[in-house]
């Protein structure tokens, strides 16, 4: 799917301010005043805006710096400078601004600054397009993370997927120390542009894994996804589906590991994350046999996305106990464009619902997830946590019936973790991702047995 338009949520961290709308290109509004910031850097420009905000210098933030095209329209109507004035309300004084770090967003560069106020302590994160400022919201307060000196026990190397037409996605590829042949984990992400890390906010739940399965003895390749390197392709492409977006690529990453050298291509495992999971069996339905040593299957749906999707915000609204207008009006724009998935023949196949084209839709409607998983051979384990609201532990259940009676395939939950296999409730909503957490060690020990004992049973025969 194609990148969700960005949310600047302009908010105090327990008291809830207002909701913008902000993405798109550079337009000047009024009359600029003249000041040169080419030579500042990202951390510079956003360390400044927040010290004018603190001092509530806002004809300073108006009008001197770069806004996106939907942030500068906030800028012209005074929107943003009203949001500015609500939240300072709020926070009263700045008493001290820590180092900023930069993280991946959605496919923005953001850069969080760490701040401590009169009345609490809170994180602004600066979003940047084209070096413009295309978004501006807070979160928990959290410094940067400290780079631990300890010397790593594997090596990453950057090598790039060549996906045809002289494409290529950058990727990484995680070798444990040692002699090798070793196996290796092919890292598939979930639904929307993603990089190789499956960045949320601070959090990498591939890298964690990547990282943890190589202390382990496996070998990883994670690549940033196609619609996350090629967006403006994507998004033009009104034939584009679910193979073209994720399987296609996956499929080039099994063959590439396959002449990889100090990777056994003979003990090759696709691991797939929530969408990623969920397309394993029309990924297998493009391999050979044997291609593949094994399937991981992490948070994965056997809903269809638009059924889930569904789901997820009749979850996520009901959170609210006392919605406000606006939140309603939200949730009633939503559920109408929700409702378009249920009656997709009314509509031309290059109309967007809900992010994607018509076609994506109709393309996933006549995939029968479960029919083709019941052809799978390969040994597969299905993982999940209990705490997951995106996909429930419904989901998990419905494999285990759907799939009970084949002796391929291993079923584990977890307790306490979310998502993205982090420590989290259910009930918190989206508020758990706010936390730099990783991935636990439960689920890569998990993994890293999977792996490990097909490789033994395969030496054995």
């Amino acid at each position: 799917m194609r990148r969700r338009k960005w949310n600047v949520w302009i908010s105090a961290a327990v008291l809830a301010a207002c909701t913008l709308a902000g993405t798109g290109y550079a337009q000047e509004t009024g009359q600029k005043e003249t000041v040169t910031r080419s030579e500042q850097s990202k951390e510079e420009i956003a360390k400044e805006y927040v010290k004018l905000l603190g001092e509530q210098e806002y004809e300073k933030l108006m009008t001197q710096f770069d806004y996106t095209e939907d942030m500068a329209a906030l800028v012209e109507n005074g929107t943003l400078q009203s949001s500015y004035e609500s939240l300072m309300k709020l926070l009263k004084s700045l008493k001290e601004i820590e180092t900023p770090f930069v993280i991946e967003q959605y496919g923005y560069e953001t850069v969080c600054v760490p701040c401590q106020f009169e009345t609490q302590n809170l994180n602004f994160q600066i979003s940047f397009q084209d070096g413009k400022i295309a978004g501006v919201l807070t979160a928990v307060y959290q410094e940067a993370e400290k780079e631990t000196e300890e010397a790593a026990p594997y090596t990453e190397k950057e090598i790039a997927l060549s996906i045809g037409d002289g494409m290529e996605l950058p990727g990484t590829l995680t070798i444990p120390d040692g002699e090798g042949p070793f196996p290796a984990v092919v890292l598939v992400q979930g639904s929307g542009p993603s990089d190789r890390d499956e960045t949320l906010l601070n959090n990498k739940p591939f890298r964690d894994i990547a990282q943890g399965l190589a202390q382990r003895g496996i070998a990883s390749y994670r690549y940033d996804k196609r619609t996350y390197v090629y967006q403006k392709e994507a998004a033009l492409d009104t034939n584009l589906t679910v193979r073209e977006e994720t399987v296609d690529d996956a499929v080039s990453a099994v063959k590439m590991l396959e002449n990889t050298e100090q990777i056994d291509a003979d003990q090759i495992f696709v691991a797939g994350h929530s969408l990623g999971g969920y397309l394993i069996p029309m990924l297998d339905q493009k391999l050979e046999e044997g291609e593949t040593a094994g399937y991981i299957f992490l948070a994965a749906p056997v809903s269809g996305l638009a059924d889930l999707m569904k789901e997820q915000y009749e979850f996520l609204f009901s959170l609210q106990a006392t919605p406000s207008d606006a939140v309603k009006q939200q949730k009633q724009m939503i559920d109408q464009e929700l409702e378009k998935l249920d009656h997709l023949d009314e509509y031309e196949e290059n109309e967007m619902i809900m992010g994607a084209y018509v076609t994506y839709w109709k393309d996933l409607e006549t995939y029968q997830v479960t029919e083709e998983a019941q052809k799978i051979t390969e040994p597969c384990l299905i993982l999940q946590g209990e705490e997951d609201y995106q996909v429930p532990m419904d989901e998990f259940n419905a494999w285990k019936e759907n799939l009970a009676e084949k002796q391929n395939v291993q079923f584990v939950s977890f307790p306490g973790l979310t998502h993205l296999f982090m420590e989290g409730k259910k009930e918190n909503g989206s508020a758990d991702y706010q936390k730099t957490q990783h991935v636990s060690e439960q689920v890569i020990d998990e993994i890293a047995k999977f792996v490990t004992e097909i490789r033994e049973e395969e030496k054995n025969d």
